[in-house]
This record gives structure tokens, sequence and C-alpha cells, in this order.
């Protein structure tokens, strides 16, 4: 499973969070005409980790999680619950098929206004500690 996948399938399996959201949980961006509260997530950054012997197979992408809302304290609602869901987070990501993390870390929020869609939105960044094959 894609580390992706796995973040997905977490915030999809946590209840407090999909009882505020539902299953609207997209990559990259939202599908048009998309109720909310909603979710979008992307890789940001994913750099590789080199030793003498070659690639180390250690993985520490930069996934950022963006909460969408009509209003902004049920846009800070949301982001508290993927914050809770992730924050600290070790153990297999994503279930028991999901990928096994050494430790996600809460990296970096940003709160934003988009005036076109009248929609507020809160930026998260995590960096997640895994290693491939594990």
């Amino acid at each position: 499973m894609m580390i992706q996948e796995a973040l997905r399938t977490e915030l999809a399996t946590t209840t407090a969070l999909t009882a505020l959201i539902g299953d609207r949980i997209s990559p990259i961006r939202l599908p048009r005409k998309s109720a909310y509260p909603a979710i979008t997530y992307q890789l940001i950054s994913d750099p590789q980790w080199y030793v003498m012997g070659g690639d180390s197979d250690l993985n520490q992408p930069r996934i950022q999680v963006n909460c969408y809302a009509k209003t902004y304290t049920a846009c800070i609602a949301v982001a508290a619950q993927v914050k809770t869901a992730l924050e600290d987070f070790t153990g297999k990501l994503g279930g028991d098929s999901g990928v096994t993390v050494q430790h996600v870390y809460f990296n970096d929020e940003g709160d934003n206004f988009d005036e076109a869609a009248d929609l507020f939105w809160i930026r998260h960044d995590y960096i997640i500690w895994y290693y491939d094959g594990s």
C-alpha cells in the first residue's frame, strides 16, 4: 500500500472525523460541486535517504492535508480531528494491511480563505517516517 493510500484509509476510518466529513476525502483537489466540510491530501515532497551501501529504504514524505468548510468554526473542528488522528501516530497507518510507520510528525499549519469559492480552509503538513517493505 502506498503511503497516500494508507493516510486516506486512516482518515476514512477515524470515526470522529467521518462524523464531520462523511466520505469526502480526495487526493489533491475537491470534486466539482463537493459538499462541505471535506478534505484533500497530497504528497509535497519525498526525500530519499542513502547510506554507503545505497538506498536505506528510509522514507520521510511530507504530506499536506487540507480541510475545507463553509464556516471557520467547522473548518477548525475538522482540522482538529485530522490532527488528533495523525499527530504522533506510530504503528500500522491505514489498518492491518497499511504501512508500518515509526512516527508521524505534525510539521506546520496555516489558515486560508478562498474568496471565489467563499470557503475556509486549513492546511496541515505531516512528516511520516517509515521504511519500505515494513
